[in-house]
């Protein structure tokens, strides 16, 4: 999280984003109140969870299943865990791809985008 306050002649304000959610809040007081941070702080722990929630969400029912080329024996397996995209299992024409990448020990990757939608690697 990314923050900024301020306090000018009794008036207090303060913007923090979280660039990984895309997502910010804006926060304008004025009064006896001077703990902007800690409204911006409140914020975030009351919406981070939710954001969290709706991006696993939307990212298991986009990518996560098993995938199947269809005329070939090659599969890709691809799950979510705590909001992070992995491939369990990658078959291309039979070969365990994983255990060719790990050294004969087939471990789930982490998957990364490519900056390009729906691409990663």
């Amino acid at each position: 999280m990314a923050f900024a306050v301020g306090e000018f002649l009794g008036h207090n304000s303060g913007f923090a984003f979280n660039p990984m959610s895309s997502f910010g809040v804006v926060v304008l007081m004025t009064g006896w109140s001077a703990d902007a941070e800690q409204v911006i702080t409140n914020a975030f722990n009351h919406f981070q969870p939710a954001f969290d929630s709706l991006h696993e969400k939307g990212t298991k029912k986009l990518y996560a299943g098993t995938w199947k080329a269809v005329g070939s024996n090659s599969t890709a397996v691809i799950s979510v865990t705590d909001g992070s995209l992995w491939m369990n299992r990658f078959t291309l024409q039979g070969s365990d791809i994983l255990a060719v990448l790990r050294d004969d020990r087939p471990e789930k990757i982490a998957l990364t985008s490519t900056g390009r939608e729906g691409e990663f690697r």
